[in-house]
């Protein structure tokens, strides 16, 4: 989780082995330390998703602690509440199951942990669209999707395969698996760039 929300924030993350809270690295201000990256034009981009960045900064510093935890079952966490669970067997099967057009870290675990952060009282308390039939991505699904598109954006990822869009909060079936759908941005044989679909499948 640590490894991906680096790459994905910028932030250089440290979890104290006493305590196990979590920290970023700071400069002698007390600003957070951005990893950059420099083109061959020498355009330096900070790395990572702003969006995504400030909302961890938010979450470390923020009154409170928010008690992560590993299940076996289904990641999850009560709306409002301070605690989340990672549920180990899914992710690895959302990250198996990511086709070769996306980033397998899209559902993997830092971004399913940004997830479930919207459900806790310090990401807003957010519900997720469970009505049968609702096809649409709601207010948490929407948040992370913008830090996937900051990454898709940014510069320092240039050259790896893309996160995407998700296009809905609930899964859809093929046979005896569940899909998730996402788009994603992709070049077609001239050259010009196209927007296609893909599931990862679980």
């Amino acid at each position: 989780m640590v490894t991906d929300w680096q790459q994905q924030t910028g932030l250089t993350l440290n979890v104290d082995a006493s305590t196990g809270l979590i920290s970023y690295a700071t400069d002698a201000n007390g600003d957070p330390i951005v990893s950059t990256t420099t083109d061959a034009n020498g355009n330096t981009t900070e790395n990572g998703s702003a969006s995504a960045r400030a909302d961890l900064i938010g979450y470390i510093d923020g009154n409170g602690v928010i008690d992560i935890g590993v299940t076996p079952n289904d990641s999850g966490a009560p709306n409002g509440g301070n605690q989340i669970w990672l549920g180990d067997s899914q992710i690895t099967s959302f990250i198996n199951g990511t086709p070769a057009e996306l980033n397998d870290r899209t559902l993997g675990v830092g971004m399913t942990a940004f997830h479930e952060f919207g459900h806790t009282a310090a990401g807003g308390s957010n519900s997720d669209p469970t009505a049968p039939g609702d096809t649409s991505t709601g207010p948490v699904v929407d948040r992370v999707n913008v830090y996937r598109q900051e990454l898709d954006n940014n510069p320092s990822n240039a050259g790896l395969r893309p996160y995407g869009q998700r296009s809905r909060y609930q899964a859809g079936a093929a046979g005896n698996n569940s899909t998730i759908r996402f788009r994603y941005r992709t070049t077609n044989r001239n050259g010009r760039p196209v927007r296609r679909s893909t599931n990862i499948t679980f």
